[in-house]
């Protein structure tokens, strides 16, 4: 039963989740991807473009080590490549499989946290042959946030279904599922690394600008509007795509300034990337 409800979303929309990815496949040449969609609970769907690699994960119980698949406290915004990840089981084993069987190479992942204590996350994989898409992830890494961020939200349209039957993945996964490291996972220390390479390079001035990194807190909305901000730059497109009024969006923006000590839209545009950067947005 389990298998059945994982599998559902694949056999339904592999081939919507293929036309969706038409955009970002011609632009990075991917050929293979995965959307995850994990609450706080640990209620999860997960739809691919290749059900083949489905069964397969579910055969070799792959799901055990996988580090997108972890509770939302484990993992942060952001981009990652998959070998880039500490567990030597999950390159030897999961990716090691899908490289030889799957011509799933220079594959990464891209992480976003919800409003509602969750995340989304897509995994994506090309042939051998295509080391451009290192390149291009590098040289055009906000191109590709918006192109991901525009597919996440026509496939959250698509999977009406899908997202009213969720499937029990905390249970699936057991206690790994609280203890596991996610893919995008930034320690403290390595927070601290950054803050120290930012105080050193002039980009934090003062202890103002170095307190709003490790004690501002910003509500889920202000979160939720403070991303989408910074993606659009645009108070009147936060609007539509957060269905909120163009005055509450406002009054969230003059707040986080005032949180995070802004004078103007590109000092809050420079403090928000930092934040970004560090995982707390």
């Amino acid at each position: 039963m389990l298998t059945d409800e994982f599998f559902l979303g694949t056999k339904l929309y592999h081939k919507k989740l293929t036309e969706l990815c038409k955009p970002i496949a011609r632009y990075l040449g991917v050929t293979q991807v995965i959307y995850v969609n994990i609450d706080k609970r640990g209620q999860m769907f997960c739809i691919c473009n290749n059900y083949p690699w489905v069964e397969r994960f579910l055969e070799e119980h792959y799901y055990l080590l996988d580090p997108l698949m972890v509770h939302p406290n484990n993992i942060h915004n952001g981009f990652s490549f998959d070998n880039a990840s500490e567990d030597q089981e999950f390159k030897d084993t999961l990716l090691y499989d899908a490289v030889i069987k799957f011509d799933w190479c220079h594959s990464f992942a891209y992480i976003e946290k919800t409003a509602a204590g969750g995340y989304f996350g897509f995994d994506f994989g090309t042939t051998k042959s295509n080391y451009q898409i290192i390149n291009k992830l590098i040289n055009g890494s906000q191109i590709i946030k918006k192109m991901i961020r525009n597919l996440h939200k026509k496939i959250m349209l698509m999977t009406r279904e899908l997202q009213e039957n969720k499937m029990d993945f905390a249970t699936m996964k057991g206690e790994l599922f609280n203890s596991q490291k996610g893919l995008v996972f930034n320690e403290q220390v390595e927070n601290e690394h950054k803050i120290r390479l930012l105080r050193d390079t002039g980009f934090l001035a003062n202890d103002a600008d170095q307190d709003f990194l490790t004690r501002v807190y910003l509500s889920p909305q202000e979160t939720n509007c403070l991303r989408a901000y910074l993606d659009t730059h645009s108070i009147k497109k936060v609007s539509g795509d957060l269905s909120l009024a163009v005055t509450t969006v406002t009054s969230y923006i003059e707040n986080i300034k005032n949180k995070l000590n802004c004078h103007n839209k590109n000092e809050l545009f420079d403090k928000a990337e930092i934040l970004e950067s560090l995982g707390r947005i």
